[in-house]
């Protein structure tokens, strides 16, 4: 059946979206953000929404980083929260306004440690708090990228009500080889990843979501399952492939 769902369809709006208001020359306002979220959660009811992910290999013409021997492993993610605090403040405002108190899920990419992710999360309930915004019904998790995250499972476990693998990044850290490499290429199927996503499902106790090009490898879907994952997060244009592999794996 070729003809797509209403959820699908919605997807690739994401992605227009995404292009339309991020990608400028010029920062989109706080408006032009609003509009944009809203427009989005008209079409999901099950939202998980990633605070600003720059850095490495992503940029933004209107952010100016500083340039890095080892941009992968400078600032990016998470740490624009220092760095850049006025920008995720807005980013933050208007999900909250644009939620209008329905339940969301915001995902913090990049977090090496519990200390960061309480950081960031105290970071957001001062935005709240400032514009007298309710984010009670909000729930708070982190991508799973940085390998040290893999030794504090337990800890996290007690503060974050979710988390989500990050396999691109995750793997380029396993392996120490940067993702956009013009020759070095890591192995995406290699026992090792599969080891530490195994290690991640027996330790933790929050919902697990897997993302990253790995959630749509038709060699990786049937290992995944067996290890437990039941959601998986991948492109527009991978939806319905890897919806065929799930029904034969």
């Amino acid at each position: 059946n070729s003809a797509k769902t209403a959820k699908e369809e919605g997807a690739e709006g994401i992605g227009l979206l995404r292009s339309e208001f991020l990608f400028k020359e010029e920062k989109p306002s706080l408006e032009v953000q609003i509009q944009a979220y809203k427009e989005i959660f008209t079409l999901f009811d099950d939202l998980t929404i990633r605070t600003l992910d720059i850095g490495g290999d992503k940029a933004l013409p209107y952010i100016n980083l500083p340039k890095e021997d080892n941009p992968f492993l400078g600032i990016r993610g998470v740490r624009l929260f220092q760095t850049h605090p006025g920008l995720i403040a807005e980013q933050l405002q208007a999900i909250f306004l644009a939620s209008k108190n329905r339940a969301l899920k915001i995902m913090f990419p990049m977090i090496s440690s519990v200390e960061e992710f309480n950081e960031a999360k105290l970071f957001a309930q001062k935005v709240a708090k400032k514009h007298q915004l309710d984010i009670a019904q909000l729930q708070f998790g982190i991508m799973i990228e940085v390998p040290s995250v893999l030794f504090l499972i337990e800890i996290f476990n007690e503060v974050v009500d979710f988390y989500s693998i990050g396999t691109n990044d995750l793997t380029q850290y396993l392996f120490a080889i940067e993702r956009t490499h013009p020759t070095l290429k890591a192995d995406t199927l290699s026992p090792v990843l599969f080891d530490a996503i195994e290690a991640i499902v027996k330790k933790a106790t929050k919902p697990i979501s897997i993302c990253g090009e790995l959630a749509a490898n038709k060699g990786a879907i049937p290992k995944l399952l067996n290890l437990g994952i039941k959601t998986l997060s991948v492109s527009p244009k991978n939806v319905a492939q890897t919806k065929e592999e799930i029904r034969h794996a």
